[in-house]
């Protein structure tokens, strides 16, 4: 259970991270600054989830690789979108 809320929380916190960025294409409009911090909280959250549910070398690794995916991932994403919308 705690792997799976680790993983939205840090798939959460890099859509948010993203989706601040003034050159997304995702979003029509991208979100404001403030929200960096929430995903900066999320980010917490998704380690302290990893460390409770395996040893913490094995939890900042995970994290790590988890992160690593999303942030690839998620600006990807824009690439399914049709031109149309």
């Amino acid at each position: 259970m705690f792997q799976f809320m680790a993983l939205m929380l840090s798939l959460l916190a890099v859509f948010i991270i993203y989706s601040c960025n003034k050159n997304q294409q995702i979003l029509k409009s991208r979100l404001s600054k403030k929200y960096k911090i929430f995903s900066y909280l999320c980010f917490i959250l998704s380690l302290i989830m990893w460390s409770l549910a395996v040893s913490f070398s094995s939890a900042i690794f995970i994290w790590l690789m988890s992160m690593m995916l999303f942030l690839i991932s998620v600006p990807a994403l824009s690439l399914l979108k049709s031109k149309g919308q």
